[in-house]
């Protein structure tokens, strides 16, 4: 018998920025798609990439939600996965929601798939974004686990 190369699984991003809606989703429904790319962050499998201003808003977001409680999602972001420095979320005025610019510019700089259901965001004319709804992250980036 010889050896036959063997396909390789396909790797997954090993870095994502989630929109505060993601979280949200996931808190109501943890078997859905956002509640999947939630199991994979926790896993370790990617990384949460995180700012000061995206965090806050996380926090702030989820907070003001009864049913859900921010202590589920706190341990998503990690220090290692802190970005520091200059987003320039200004740069993406094309989105027509400010508060999600920062979202975009992280990604962006970070060299990371910005997962969200905001229609603004999923827009085709995104440039340099790379960003997805939950179930298309997972079609796009689905490999046996």
């Amino acid at each position: 018998m010889t050896d036959q190369p063997v396909a390789e699984l396909p790797k997954l991003p090993t870095r994502v920025v989630l929109d505060t809606n993601i979280l949200v989703a996931a808190g109501f429904n943890p078997k859905s798609h956002s509640g999947l790319i939630i199991e994979v962050i926790r896993n370790g499998e990617v990384d949460l990439i995180w700012d000061q201003a995206t965090y806050r808003e996380s926090r702030r977001i989820i907070s003001r939600i009864p049913p859900l409680d921010w202590g589920d999602f706190e341990e998503l972001f990690q220090p290692e996965t802190e970005f520091v420095g200059d987003t320039n979320p200004q740069g993406f005025h094309w989105i027509p929601d400010a508060d999600d610019r920062k979202f975009a510019a992280l990604a962006t700089i970070a060299d990371a798939d910005l997962i969200s259901n905001d229609a603004h965001l999923l827009a085709p004319d995104s440039g340099e974004l790379r960003v997805f709804t939950p179930a298309q992250w997972l079609a796009h980036n689905s490999r046996d686990r």
